[in-house]
């Protein structure tokens, strides 16, 4: 009797061990989740003076498969599923499918850490406007440079212009990182779940 009690007491009931069980089932699914799609979110503004600032006339995202990126230039070629989304208040709007640069010329340049993002080209005059990625609407209405020429070679400029070649925004562009939240931030309401009923459990 005193050993069956002793053993009791030293051994975690079965709600504890259950609790643990899917706890450490949890962890592990976390450590093996692939690397999800990377994700910049871009800003464009109207004033030409290197800076992204308010009022801004833009906004969009660039994705793509992968991890997160060291600092350096990588043709666009070399990731895939990339999906471009760019709108320009309620005037147009633009996507990878819109794009008329060769898309092994085009290179993303990642900067700061990871942090930045632009577009380059390998070719000094590519596109249909001579920028580092062009693109231009299927019913030729609208078109969208980046790095246009004449510009300095400066990677963060850009404009949107309509086909009769009037421009409409001219000014600069940023690409920043969206930080992915952590596993344990996405389990973190499980976590405490379980918790709360291991405290109840001792209680009892």
């Amino acid at each position: 009797m005193i050993f069956r009690q002793l053993r009791t007491s030293f051994l975690p009931s079965r709600a504890t061990m259950a609790s643990s069980i899917l706890l450490a089932a949890i962890l592990s699914c976390i450590s093996n989740v692939p690397a999800n799609a990377v994700t910049y979110e871009f800003n464009f503004d109207d004033v030409d003076d290197g800076m992204v600032m308010a009022p801004l006339v833009g906004f969009g995202a660039v994705s793509f498969d992968g991890g997160a990126l060291a600092d350096g230039t990588y043709p666009m070629d070399d990731f895939s599923n990339i999906d471009i989304s760019f709108n320009f208040s309620s005037l147009t709007s633009f996507s990878e499918m819109d794009v008329v640069t060769p898309t092994n010329e085009v290179l993303f340049v990642i900067l700061n850490g990871g942090q930045s993002f632009n577009f380059s080209n390998t070719n000094g005059s590519p596109g249909a406007f001579g920028g580092a990625i062009d693109f231009i609407k299927d019913d030729m209405t609208f078109g969208l440079s980046t790095e246009p020429p004449g510009t300095g070679g400066n990677l963060d400029r850009y404009f949107v212009a309509a086909m009769d070649n009037s421009f409409i925004f001219f000014g600069n562009y940023e690409g920043t990182l969206v930080p992915e939240p952590s596993g344990l931030v996405l389990v973190a309401p499980i976590l405490l779940l379980l918790l709360t009923r291991r405290k109840r459990l001792t209680a009892a």
